[in-house]
């Protein structure tokens, strides 16, 4: 059988060199839909790869900076009511505490007047997420501000039973300055927190 891939010899004897074959070339409309494709999985890859940045909404970041500014108050007024059980009425041991709280109260007071207009012009912003976040964040800290006050106030308590406190007065004192005023804001917040949640 004559197998027609076989190559005939040339005149001379010398098998004459087979014809090339080229493949095909991939006409223009196929490599246009191949490309498309390699940028389509492309910009998927990379749109897969982008991280997602979550910010905060402009009220947002005005309840951040009020919070924060409520902390601040918190820690002031604390810091004079303990210097003042304590006998420390002196220039100089009430100068930082009033400091802080004669720039962070106004600061307090702006965003507070600000935020209650805007909560009263659109009701929605009560159950803003980051006001809700900032508020449990309150309740929380003001909690374990609260726990620690009240082991220590337990804890002298125990000492002076065991006859090793001499300032038993003067540390409940300090010590219920902190329950005063925190437990005045876990309060506060807890109540907002649960009339919102109805």
């Amino acid at each position: 059988m004559h197998d027609q891939n076989q190559v005939p010899p040339s005149n001379d004897g010398q098998v004459a060199a087979a014809p090339s074959v080229r493949p095909q070339s991939v006409s223009a409309p196929m490599q246009g839909s191949m490309r498309s494709e390699l940028s389509k999985s492309a910009n998927s890859n990379n749109k897969e790869s982008v991280p997602v940045v979550k910010v905060w909404s402009i009220r947002g970041v005005e309840y951040a900076i009020m919070t924060f500014m409520l902390w601040a108050i918190a820690v002031a007024v604390n810091w004079v009511l303990v210097a003042l059980v304590n006998g420390s009425t002196g220039f100089v041991a009430l100068s930082a505490p009033l400091a802080l709280l004669i720039v962070s109260l106004p600061v307090f007071a702006l965003f507070f007047i600000r935020l209650k207009k805007a909560e009263l012009a659109d009701p929605s912003l009560r159950a803003e997420s980051s006001k809700r976040r900032f508020t449990q964040i309150t309740q929380i800290i003001s909690f374990a501000v609260i726990f620690f006050a009240l082991l220590g106030i337990v804890a002298s308590l125990l000492a002076a039973i065991g006859g090793e406190s001499d300032d038993l007065g003067k540390t409940i004192a300090s010590a219920f300055m902190f329950v005063l005023v925190w437990g005045g804001m876990f309060t506060y917040y807890w109540f907002d927190e649960h009339r919102m949640s109805r």
